[in-house]
């Protein structure tokens, strides 16, 4: 019979696993629900973490009072077979079941709420079952050590789920047959112990669970895949349901008219021809004779429309390559064969990376992609790629792109969004004329080239002769008035805004206020409020409350747990600084979110390995004193090596695993140090071990959750991510400057 202990070593490493792929599947599943918007990755990450809190805080009270604490082991095992379904399930309905239509924006509120009820029962389970089995790994001598080797398990568990899940589950996978491979997994060794342990109700149940996993792997797998997407999208007639390496893509159909969505969002439409017709020709209209012409995003019908122009060359380059595929599909006979055209060039790569690499120069560039209302597509409106525009665009080039605006009236907020484009277009092209409308046009030059003078336009219009269905020379006269052109850039001019700087998405933000505006007006002022955040007022409130601790001179163990929190705090927080400058930079962060978490990993379990290791030579405050100013100098020196990053000097996108596993080895070292500071001081070990472990990790798993939440939705987007690090280096400046006192 297999050996316990070995049996308790393979459940350390399941849990881990269990923990990553389970978090990273439902993340990506409630990206999805959210509209892609990446305020989701944090807010899910901090509903992750506090449901472990939760679990690790409680366990130390109830694991007292367990008597079979192996059988409690195999039952939670079960529990986590069981729980990835449901949540799966749940997180692609959520909406559906809060009666919320599945094209509303949700609020970060509400998106904390229904990550919190899909993330944290399987979280709580993990939490629970972590420090349960921590107590009955290390049953022996030397109880600090084996602590802390359970800890590194668990971490080398969730290193071999993340490299599982980027590589080879997610390409081949749907998320129900990955539940189905966790739940083997689970079942299995929920099987094995029972045999150890031998429990016949548990043998009975874990084996018949086991077989029922493996029948919906190869069966029913499929039908609640295409259930739970039907029921996701609210009774529209779904045709397609696939994922990407940049999320989700979901293809409705309604009579004719096929709407393609990206992870939620809809990116276009087939049947609106009235649109396409307005975005080419306002855009080509602006050249006097342009030959050369790039479009990005917003589908390949618009190709038709580019095609009644006399063009030498025509490059289309896609969001999302996935999106190009489907959309050929749904093309009509007469759009197929222009797609034959010789002077067409689809490119099947993403658009920012196109644009970074080109040699050609482009009289006419249009970028139709949707508003900035993602980290993904933030990056297509910043200054850094206004500025590689630029370099590709001809002397005399046009460059044309749009967002959402108002044709009447522009309140405040979208007055300062639509400013905060407008201006960062500004800072890169001298010339610029705005088109108003519910869609405000941007058209911009290196030269003095753009115009609004009707009776230019006018003329070249009739010149052309370009036949076209819904846009007409009445259409011109609408869009070019006067009047409306005025009041516009009055708006604007008196708007208070930001450049939108690729890290410091501030545009990102503006625009999730307009949304909170529209879908939840009573909330505007919270946001309007949080926007004035100053880095200065943090600043002065972090030392407040550095002078107030050494007021009241608090103890070591004290100092210590803070410490584990502003770990915890820094180590969410730059992860998910790393996380986000992915997306920034290169767009596709959730194909690659289970490797950074495992780089994360494995960093904490070289970093626990080393820290149990050395434990019998350490001196604990003062090892912890060095630990906690080596992250605060890592915290400033992150925003320099991703600017470097940014310019592709360092490894491309392998630098931001690297970047990952550092500071998770500085985090994993502060575990079991911190814990052999408690239990060094502790005199009776065994009735201490649970608490010890519970109190601590609650510790690190509170200050993460804090991390995670804090810097999605608030210190990112409004202070930027160099700020943001600051905040990070003062904190854990603070603890140092505790712990070293003592």
């Amino acid at each position: 019979m297999i050996k316990k202990f070995f049996l308790l070593s393979l459940s350390l490493i399941c849990l881990g696993i269990s923990a990553l792929i389970g978090q990273v599947a439902l993340i990506r599943e409630l990206t999805s629900t959210f509209q892609g918007n990446e305020l989701s990755l944090g807010i899910a990450l901090g509903s992750w973490l506090l449901g472990n809190a939760l679990g690790s805080y409680l366990s130390k009270r109830l694991i007292p009072k367990i008597k079979d604490k192996l059988s409690s082991i195999i039952i939670l095992q079960i529990l986590i077979s069981l729980f990835l379904y449901s949540q799966i399930f749940f997180a692609r309905t959520i909406k559906t079941f809060a009666h919320i239509p599945f094209y509303e924006l949700a609020t970060p509120f509400s998106t904390f709420f229904f990550s919190l009820l899909i993330l944290s029962p399987l979280s709580f389970i993990c939490g629970f079952a972590f420090v349960l089995l921590c107590k009955v790994y290390s049953a022996r001598k030397e109880k600090s050590k084996k602590i802390g080797q359970a800890y590194i398990l668990e971490a080398v568990g969730t290193t071999i789920g993340g490299i599982l899940f980027s590589y080879l589950l997610i390409k081949y996978l749907h998320s129900f047959q990955i539940a189905a491979l966790l739940g083997i997994l689970n079942l299995g060794l929920a099987f094995l112990l029972s045999l150890n342990h031998s429990k016949k109700a548990l043998i009975f149940l874990s084996s018949f669970l086991l077989l029922g996993n493996v029948s919906l792997f190869f069966k029913g797998s499929n039908y609640l895949q295409r259930t739970s997407a039907e029921k996701q999208w609210q009774g529209r007639e779904l045709l397609e349901y696939r994922d990407s390496i940049y999320g989700n893509i979901a293809v409705l159909k309604k009579g004719r008219e096929f709407s393609i969505y990206g992870s939620g969002k809809l990116f276009f439409t087939t049947a609106d021809k009235e649109f396409e017709e307005e975005l080419v020709h306002l855009s080509l209209l602006q050249h006097p004779l342009p030959e050369r012409v790039l479009l990005i995003g917003g589908g390949i019908s618009h190709i038709e429309e580019l095609f009644k122009y006399p063009l030498k060359r025509v490059d289309y380059v896609e969001l999302d390559p996935l999106l190009i595929k489907i959309n050929q599909r749904l093309l009509s006979q007469p759009q197929k064969q222009i797609l034959q055209n010789p002077e067409l060039n689809i490119n099947f790569t993403d658009g920012r990376f196109f644009v970074k690499n080109c040699h050609q120069k482009y009289d006419v560039i249009i970028l139709n992609l949707p508003d900035p209302s993602t980290l993904q597509l933030n990056r297509f409106y910043t200054q850094g790629f206004f500025k590689e525009i630029s370099k590709i665009l001809d002397k005399k080039g046009i460059f044309s792109l749009h967002i959402s605006s108002s044709a009447v009236y522009l309140n405040p907020q979208s007055a300062r969004y639509n400013s905060s484009i407008y201006q960062t277009v500004r800072s890169v092209f001298p010339y610029t004329v705005i088109i108003p409308g519910e869609v405000l046009y941007i058209i911009a030059s290196p030269a003095n080239i753009p115009t609004s003078d009707i009776k230019i336009l006018a003329q070249r219009w009739r010149k052309r002769n370009l036949g076209t269905k819904y846009f007409t020379s009445y259409h011109l006269y609408d869009k070019f008035d006067p009047e409306k052109i005025d009041y516009v850039l009055k708006s604007l001019a008196k708007a208070k805004t930001q450049i939108n700087l690729d890290f410091h998405p501030i545009s990102f933000y503006y625009n999730l206020i307009v949304y909170n505006s529209f879908f939840h007006p009573r909330q505007t002022g919270f946001w309007e409020a949080i926007s004035h955040l100053d880095i200065k007022i943090i600043l002065i409130l972090i030392s407040i409350f550095y002078l107030l601790i050494r007021w009241k001179k608090i103890n070591i163990f004290s100092v210590s747990k803070l410490c584990i929190f502003t770990t915890g705090f820094a180590g969410l927080c730059l992860e998910t600084v790393i996380l986000l400058s992915f997306q920034i930079l290169y767009g596709y962060i959730y194909a690659k979110l289970g490797v950074v978490i495992a780089a994360f990993m494995v960093g904490i379990a070289a970093g626990a390995w080393f820290s149990t290791k050395s434990l019998t030579r350490a001196t604990p405050p003062k090892t912890l004193a060095k630990l906690e100013s080596s992250i605060a100098v890592y915290a400033l020196i992150l925003p320099l090596l991703l600017f470097v990053a940014s310019k592709g000097i360092l490894l491309g996108g392998g630098i931001f695993f690297l970047l990952a596993a550092i500071i998770g080895g500085l985090v994993g070292a502060e575990f079991p140090l911190v814990n052999h500071l408690f239990l060094s001081r502790k005199k009776e070990l065994n009735s201490q071990i649970e608490k010890s472990v519970g109190a601590i990790y609650a510790a690190d798993l509170l200050g993460g959750f804090s991390g995670a939440i804090l810097t999605s939705v608030f210190l990112i987007p409004i202070l930027g991510i160099f700020s943001t690090c600051l905040v990070v280096a003062m904190l854990n400046l603070m603890t140092f400057l505790l712990i070293r006192q003592k």
